[in-house]
Order: C-alpha cells, then structure tokens, then sequence
C-alpha cells in the first residue's frame, strides 16, 4: 500500500470566502501501488497537526484499490472566528495502522483565505430611559448603542428598530419606525433615540432594540443583533381631561343668521385624580388663534366626575355650515395621563 495526498487533490468550495460562510473540502486519495487499502483513514486539521493544528470534522474512512484515486466525501469547514489565510492539512493513515510502504507522501497542505466581516451588535448595557422612573402619561427618551465590533467596516447604510413585544412574534410592528444606523466603521459605535409616550403602559415595560432589521449589511454573527431592556412605568397619578364630538351641544340647534347661540362643552376625568383651573376654549373652523370664539376656566373637576363649560356666542350674519371645535387643557398647562384625547 502506498497512500498518496497532493496539494492539487485538496478541494475547496472557493478559494476565499467571508467569515461564517460555509467551507466545503474534498480530499483525493491515490493508491501507488498493487494492494487495496482497505479502510484507510483520512484525517483533515486546521494548521499543521505537529504544531498543535486542530482537526477538522471527523475521521473518513475509505477504501481505495489498487493503482486508484477515490475523492472523499464533503467535510464542512466552519469559518467563524478564523479570519485569515488558513492552512488545511490532510494525512492519510494519521494513526499508521496499513502498511504504508511510503510514509512521506501521506501528508498535504493548502490555504484558504477568510475574508473579515462587520458584526453589528446592540450594546444591552447602553439601553437608557430618561426619565428613568416615568409615570403614565409621560413621554420618555429611549437610547441605545449599536456597535461594529468587527474588523471591518459595514459597507451598507442601515437601520435598527425597537420593538415592545418579541419581533419574532406574528405581526410584530416596531413603535420607532426605521431608526437610520448608516455605516458603522470596524470597532465603531452609533448611538440612537427614541421619544415614545408612556399612555396606558404601567408596570414593566419590555422592549427589544434590533439592528438591521431587514439583513441589509452581510455580517459575520447574524444571531447577535438583539438586545432586550425594561422600563417601570409608575400607574398614574394624573387627571384624564376628554372631551368628544357627542360632548358638545349647541341651543338653538339651527339658529337664525345673527342670532346668539349657547354652546356647551361636557368634560370629562375618568381617573381618580383631581384637576384644577381647567381651560376650555372654543373655535370656530380649526383650532388657531384667529378662530377663537370663547373659553371658559373650570376652577376643579374631581376625579371620575364631568363638568360644563359654556360659552355664548353670535352666530355669523351670513347663512352657512359652520364647524365648531372644543379643546381642553389648550396650553398643555395640565399634566395629564392621556394627552391625546
């Protein structure tokens, strides 16, 4: 039996390839002379097996006849974290179990190159809330940092988003939208926010920061880009001032052209809370300065209670459709649970 390995008879998937691809390797084994090699092992190492190389995959057994060359079966190659020109060894009957007339030609080498790539991950411990102990109702600054801590730079601009439920789940929608990243140079950081209102969102508070979302930078760790934070969000201790389209009542309903109308308002507060000096003001057409047609100040409305607002007000001369508007609280003077209603 003579096992013959060659430099030629090594095969790669490619000759280069980005770190964390797949690496593909057959073997060709040659048998010089007259007798078959039965069950001969075949044994791959990352580096030279003298030098401490690490072996690749496990054994292959082959059997290769008389004067022939048999190829191996694929062996994967995994490029994570192995950046650079990688030397594959090959030895045929490592352990020196056939009687191998010829142990010289046993052992072959060659190199493979690993291309670096960006690794974008979310910094857990950079997830900052401010204020950092909010009340519903409060808006708060959401900040997180993203870093490259590859080698390389990204060569695409992207985005990350945060979620408030797990964006694995169906029909999970981010609150942020697309927060733009950009390019992240190798061992470089961006840091993003996000303003987001507190209403109806007491207790703990999850949140998921994930960065390129739509897999647009090619990377080297793709399972890295989540990160996940919380915020305690205390139960209100605001009032809830609303008011609604069926809360505002006109008398007369249909009055003459000139004629002096009364206009009221009911208001609302279905919390618990007391509010006071309650502003309300009415408009003729949208709310602006110049549409300003009354406003009354309520000095109190006490927590699950309603009060009235009412204004008199002269209708136009002229006869025609007239839109009416009512806002509470219109300086925003009122901390409120809810301040879009």
């Amino acid at each position: 039996v003579d096992l013959v390995v060659q430099t030629p008879g090594i095969l790669f998937s490619a000759t280069e390839v980005d770190e964390g691809d797949p690496l593909y390797i057959r073997v060709g084994v040659q048998n010089a002379e007259v007798d078959e090699a039965k069950n001969a092992i075949l044994r791959l190492y990352d580096g030279d097996p003298q030098q401490g190389g690490k072996q690749v995959g496990s054994d292959i057994t082959l059997t290769v006849g008389p004067r022939a060359t048999v190829y191996s079966a694929r062996v994967l190659f995994d490029t994570k974290g192995k950046v650079g020109t990688r030397t594959i060894y090959v030895v045929a009957d490592p352990d020196g179990k056939l009687p191998d007339v010829r142990r010289a030609n046993n052992t072959a080498s060659r190199a493979v190159r690993i291309l670096p790539l960006p690794d974008l991950i979310v910094d857990a411990k950079s997830v900052a809330f401010s204020p950092t102990s909010p009340e519903e109702g409060d808006r708060v600054t959401i900040s997180f940092v993203v870093h490259n801590q590859g080698s390389v730079p990204t060569q695409k601009d992207t985005t990350a988003r945060i979620f408030i439920q797990d964006p694995k789940a169906t029909g999970a929608q981010p609150i942020s939208g697309d927060l733009k990243v950009g390019v992240v140079a190798a061992q470089k950081s961006v840091t993003l926010s996000y303003s987001w209102n507190m209403t109806s969102k007491a207790g703990a508070q999850p949140f998921w920061f994930v960065v390129d979302p739509n897999s647009l930078v090619k990377e080297s760790n793709e399972v890295n880009n989540t990160a996940t934070g919380s915020l305690s969000v205390r139960t209100s201790t605001r009032p809830d001032l609303s008011v609604s389209n069926s809360d505002l009542s006109i008398r007369p309903s249909s009055p003459e052209v000139g004629a002096t109308v009364t206009i009221t308002a009911t208001i609302h507060n279905p919390t618990p809370n007391n509010a006071a000096q309650v502003v309300v003001r009415f408009f003729q057409g949208q709310p602006s300065p110049s549409g300003k047609i009354g406003e009354q100040t309520i000095a109190a409305i006490a927590g699950n209670k309603t009060a009235i607002a009412t204004i008199s007000w002269k209708a136009p001369l002229l006869f025609s459709a007239v839109d009416l508007y009512v806002v509470v609280d219109p300086d925003g003077n009122i901390q409120e649970k809810n301040e879009a209603n």
